[in-house]
């Protein structure tokens, strides 16, 4: 009898210490495209991590790894459902509508860069892509540059041939969001060959560079 009750005792002690969701939610429940929802949460004990089953910005894919508590903003193109889960079992689900179309096609951004000396590539500016002209995740890069590029984004390295579009496999990833353009190694330096500063002269402006985003649009 007395093992009895240890047996019972000890599972309803190891029930409490398992983690639990005791909230998740988004707020505003209805938005419209573009619009930033605020998701928080909390956990009993321990983390989890955040999903979603539509492109958002920041993106949520792969799933983003969060606290016991919290909250964080993300920008929707359209109804999305959101999703806590524990690394252990058990899962939460907070879902907004948005019931505004999005404006969706391609959007050309025009990258700026200086030049600090003849012995080191360009720097260029960060260009964004807005999440309401830009919905569904990126189908494709054009570049029109005449040298290869590097586009930093969303957490990817993205290498751009020479007038051209990716030399490799796109990630999946949104189209919405900063880029980066750089231009590593010796053809960074070949571009900025001219350029004569900071010290004894001041420094040069990169070429100017025109990169094609080209999103899902459904």
């Amino acid at each position: 009898m007395r093992k009895l009750i240890y047996v019972a005792l000890l599972a309803v002690l190891s029930f409490g210490c398992e983690p639990q969701i005791k909230s998740f939610t988004v707020q505003p429940t209805s938005a419209a495209c573009g619009d930033g929802v605020t998701l928080n949460w909390r956990i009993s004990v321990g983390d989890g991590e955040i999903s979603a089953d539509q492109p958002v910005v920041p993106s949520l894919n792969p799933p983003k790894k969060v606290n016991s508590l919290g909250s964080m903003v993300e920008q929707v193109s359209k109804t999305t459902t959101f999703k806590l889960t524990l690394p252990y079992g058990g899962e939460q689900t907070a879902t907004v509508t948005v019931n505004q179309p999005c404006t969706c096609g391609p959007q050309t951004l025009t990258f700026t860069g200086t030049c600090l000396s003849a012995s080191q590539g360009p720097t260029y500016a960060t260009q964004t892509v807005n999440v309401n002209v830009a919905p569904g995740n990126l189908t494709d890069l054009q570049s029109d540059a005449n040298f290869p590029i590097h586009v930093s984004h969303a957490g990817a390295d993205i290498a751009v041939g020479a007038g051209g579009g990716p030399i490799g496999p796109l990630p999946v990833v949104p189209a919405a969001g900063d880029y980066i353009i750089s231009v590593p190694g010796q053809v960074g330096i070949n571009v900025c060959a001219g350029a004569s500063g900071p010290v004894g002269g001041g420094q040069a402006d990169a070429p100017v560079v025109h990169l094609k985003v080209v999103p899902t649009c459904q």
